[in-house]
């Protein structure tokens, strides 16, 4: 639970790191239904972040794990979590979402040695 908290708190920032500062460089791609696919997989993979992080609060506010691991309670944890809908979403969204970062490494990997240029450098603040 921490590591998601960790998780979503980093995302925000992220967001609005990129809001408040000018964007980056296009990336040197000639095909524009690849620029689009870009685009649309990266919103995508940032709107599963925040609903993995979302469908995990949901998760513990309605299981009271978040009382047990943060606050001290003394409450029994669920024998089953099945029974709470969060849990359906996170599982979902859990296997979705691995599905995007193996696409985004491969593409990743792709331009890297298609332009041999490091694509990895763009990925920190201030780039």
């Amino acid at each position: 639970m921490l590591v998601g908290f960790v998780i979503g708190l980093l995302i925000l920032i992220s967001i609005f790191v990129k809001k408040k500062h000018e964007p980056l460089e296009p990336l040197k791609i000639d095909n524009p239904v690849r620029k689009k696919l870009i685009k649309v997989t990266h919103f995508s993979l940032y709107t599963l972040l925040l609903l993995m992080v979302s469908s995990g609060v949901s998760l513990s506010l309605i299981s009271g794990v978040g009382e047990i691991a943060f606050f001290g309670s003394t409450a029994a944890l669920p024998e089953d979590f099945v029974v709470f809908l969060p849990k359906t979403a996170h599982a979902i969204f859990a296997k979705v979402l691995f599905a995007f970062i193996g696409i985004l490494i491969v593409g990743v990997l792709l331009y890297k040695f298609k332009t041999d240029s490091s694509i990895s450098k763009r990925m920190w603040f201030g780039k």
